[in-house]
């Protein structure tokens, strides 16, 4: 997990309080297993799934992950290629740094 996204899933009740990203975010290719290591009980997809989507940080999962960067890049060349505009892609506050 990326560092700062834990961060933001630990508000989560399932998952634990302590929980620590992964030393490096790209390499993991079991995220389901990641995931479970950091909960306290069995991950379950349709229970857990929509609640973690909402309290991912996008902004930081932006900034540190390169390959969500390259998905968001990449949204973005195909929005533009349906000759839509979006206001600022990515939004403007995700490639800021949080003060914390």
């Amino acid at each position: 997990m990326v560092s700062g996204t834990v961060d933001s899933l630990r508000r989560h009740r399932a998952i634990k309080a302590d929980a620590e990203p992964h030393s490096d975010p790209e390499r993991p290719r079991d995220a389901k297993g990641e995931l479970r290591r950091r909960m306290l009980g069995a991950y379950k997809p349709a229970l857990h799934q929509a609640a973690f989507s909402a309290q991912l940080d996008l902004a930081v999962a932006f900034r540190k992950c390169r390959s969500f960067k390259k998905l968001v890049d990449t949204v973005g060349t195909l929005i533009g290629g349906m000759g839509e505009k979006p206001e600022a892609w990515p939004p403007e506050h995700w490639m800021q740094s949080r003060v914390t």
